[in-house]
């Protein structure tokens, strides 16, 4: 391993670094549902998250992604002083120095280097200064879904037509019976009964099941310490009865990532009534409404390309091509 003065020492990540990484991913001014820091932490046992932080800069690496000849890292980030800044017109040059310490770390062990997540401006930035190291693969099913947030409320315009109708014939049908209500420490365990039987009642084929059993792992750790990981979220009561709930959290000032949405099938249209409360009560003042991405499964891209996303905010893996330039 290299063992040069400045080597990189990894930790798990752990809930107490929330702060710091969103200090971090603001600056960076990520779009990314991948750098929220909830969805790094709940599923840190699926990837196995590590964290290091030397000389500002924030390191993350998730071995459990790693390939049998390269070691999976999210690009560096610079830890700003101040939480306000913001990395637009700044010098990257800690950024290729950063890129270097971890090319030493990896090399020395006999490992290449692999980027994921990595959208598509960082790509370029990424391709042209580090000029015959890397080459690029698209990740089509990790993409994320990016909205305006007044279209996800307003559910204006022809192409959206649809489930403005589903959403109308859903108040219709329960508007008088409805309740809505903030997840909080009261309803949590009503929240988590009706996860349980959402996974129970739902018919799943093989890839699906081993996606949403990491899913429902990940909810389970959210749920435990929901106040603490910064998340907001709402349940929609039907005669009293959890129907639905959704939760997220924001990624910067502009963009909201929505990280779960579940609702019972039995309501009609009760999803598009869980997309449009969520954002009217949990993050109408932000800008973009970032709901993720399709993972591959057919139907849910059908379902998010049906709700006309502003932007489909491309993810690339960028592969170091061995210990030297082309």
């Amino acid at each position: 391993m290299y063992q040069g003065k400045n080597k990189l020492i990894f930790r798990k990540l752990e809930i107490t670094d929330r702060q710091i990484v969103n200090r971090a991913v603001r600056y960076a001014d990520s779009m990314s549902c991948q750098v929220s820091f909830a969805n790094l932490y709940c599923l840190s046992c699926k990837y196995n998250t590590q964290i290091c932080i030397s000389q500002g800069v924030l390191y993350i690496r998730q071995s459990k992604r790693d390939e049998d000849l390269y070691w999976a890292y999210l690009l560096p980030m610079k830890i700003p002083e101040e939480s306000s800044e913001c990395q637009n017109n700044h010098s990257m040059d800690w950024l290729y120095r950063a890129i270097d310490k971890i090319r030493k770390e990896a090399h020395s062990a006999g490992k290449r280097l692999m980027f994921f997540g990595v959208t598509e401006d960082m790509k370029e930035l990424i391709l042209k200064e580090e000029k015959g190291w890397f080459h690029a693969q698209e990740n089509r099913d990790w993409a994320d879904y990016i909205y305006l947030s007044e279209k996800m409320i307003s559910l204006s315009g022809k192409h959206l037509a649809t489930k403005r109708k589903g959403y109308n014939k859903f108040m219709r049908d329960y508007g008088e019976r409805i309740t809505i209500s903030e997840i909080k420490a009261e309803n949590i365990e009503e929240v988590r009964d009706f996860q349980k039987k959402w996974m129970e009642n739902n018919n799943m084929n093989t890839e699906e099941k081993l996606s949403l059993g990491w899913e429902n792992e990940s909810i389970n750790i959210a749920l435990d310490s929901f106040k603490a990981l910064g998340l907001k979220g709402i349940v929609i009561y039907i005669d009293n009865r959890v129907a639905a709930y959704s939760y997220g959290q924001s990624v910067t000032d502009k963009v909201f990532d929505v990280i779960v949405e579940k609702g019972d099938y039995r309501y009609p249209n009760i999803y598009r009534a869980i997309n449009r409360f969520f954002v009217m009560y949990c993050c109408k003042e932000y800008k973009y409404i970032n709901r993720e991405e399709d993972i591959g499964l057919a139907g849910l891209r059908q379902a998010k390309m049906r709700y006309q996303p502003e932007l489909l905010l491309k993810k690339y893996n960028l592969y170091e091509y061995g210990d030297q330039r082309l």
